[in-house]
């Protein structure tokens, strides 16, 4: 097939191919199928094709039906078989040697070098289709939680009422968690980095654990396996190395590059990522009890239950009285099963539940009701 690229020369006499914007999109997808139906594409053409066909999903979809088309059509043979015939000495030789009664005939060898260039088509198209990125979003509703497998074996866990895009090319694994938590089981590639985006930071591993979880105001990273670093989304290569202490419980203040290992707890401003604090987890099973299932207090305020009971499910509670706020309390309870939480509230707290409308409830003791 001949290719209807505009050209114009240049001073030195040499020829520019023009690929024009008012050109139709179809039109461009004809371009590129015939530059990759020579008889072997330079590198420069499949990394401009690589670009063209990655810029917009309509390019793909306009490539893919211009090969089909082709198949379905046979269009292929009036560009490929000559081409074949002149320099396929195998191929010329054999059609003049044959004697007649021999010979294949003429469509059948057309078909079959036919066949073979879209062959060899197909084999460009499905590499440089293996290598663009893809994107995938995994979400949770309120109250809901999720496990994936990710197409590197990497293994994540989505908690209530989060929103998990997944990202990968050829070179890099790039996760951008925008809300709620996650844990993150990363399958060992040293060669692809696993990098995880929330708020204003990034956390790279290359084969570990860790957890990511967006707060009101601040992200929390919990490292459970090996080591992360963090580091801002936009400024990915500042090294500021920092140590901690694992026998202390007290915070550091750091500048990224902060590097944490298991038994770690990552906490900065979602927005500004200034500082960065890193401790020893205290209470690492209570953390991700979520995991299992369950939600383990200690000795927490209620009004820290409340909020954390309130993540699983769409209803409002509300303790209007400050005492009852500050009231330490503590017990395990089953994800989403608010009602276990009050009956323990009413039984061991004499706090009882008024409720106001179908989704809005208040927590009050006993004298107040």
């Amino acid at each position: 097939m001949s290719n209807h690229n505009d050209t114009h020369s240049t001073d030195n006499g040499g020829a520019v191919l023009d690929f024009p914007e008012h050109k139709s999109i179809q039109t461009q997808a004809s371009e590129w199928l015939a530059k990759l139906d020579a008889e072997q594409p330079s590198k420069s053409d499949l990394a401009d094709f690589k670009q063209w066909v990655n810029a917009d999903s309509t390019h793909r979809i306009a490539f893919e039906e211009m090969v089909e088309f082709w198949d379905e059509m046979n269009i292929l043979t009036q560009a490929v078989l000559p081409r074949e015939l002149l320099t396929n000495e195998l191929v010329a030789n054999e059609l003049l040697l044959e004697q007649p009664s021999q010979r294949r005939p003429w469509y059948a060898s057309m078909q079959t070098v036919m066949g073979a260039a879209l062959l060899a088509i197909a084999a460009v198209v499905a590499t440089i289709t293996m290598q663009l990125p893809s994107t995938t979003l995994y979400t949770t509703g309120v109250g809901e939680q999720k496990t994936v497998q990710l197409a590197d074996n990497s293994i994540v866990q989505l908690n209530t009422n989060s929103r998990l895009e997944v990202h990968y090319s050829d070179r890099t694994r790039r996760l951008t968690l925008s809300q709620g938590e996650a844990h993150f089981e990363v399958a060992h590639n040293p060669s692809r980095p696993f990098e995880v985006y929330a708020g204003q930071g990034l956390v790279r591993a290359i084969g570990t654990a860790f957890t990511v979880h967006i707060r009101k105001i601040d992200v929390e990273v919990i490292v459970t396996e090996g080591t992360v670093e963090l580091d801002r989304a936009s400024q990915p290569n500042i090294e500021t190395n920092i140590t901690v202490d694992q026998n202390a419980n007290a915070t550091t203040a750091a500048k990224p590059t902060v590097k944490a290992s298991a038994g770690s707890v990552l906490t900065y401003d979602k927005d500004l990522l200034n500082d960065v604090e890193l401790m020893v987890a205290s209470q690492l099973e209570k953390q991700l009890s979520w995991r299992e299932g369950m939600l383990v207090f200690k000795g927490e305020p209620l009004q820290n239950v409340v909020d954390e009971v309130s993540r699983y499910t769409n209803l409002k509670i509300i303790i209007p009285e400050r005492s009852a706020r500050e009231m330490k309390v503590g017990g395990l309870f089953k994800v989403g099963d608010t009602e276990s939480l009050f009956e323990a509230l009413r039984d061991g707290f004499d706090i009882h539940v008024k409720e106001v409308s179908n989704d809005v409830v208040y927590l009050i003791s006993n004298e107040n009701r």
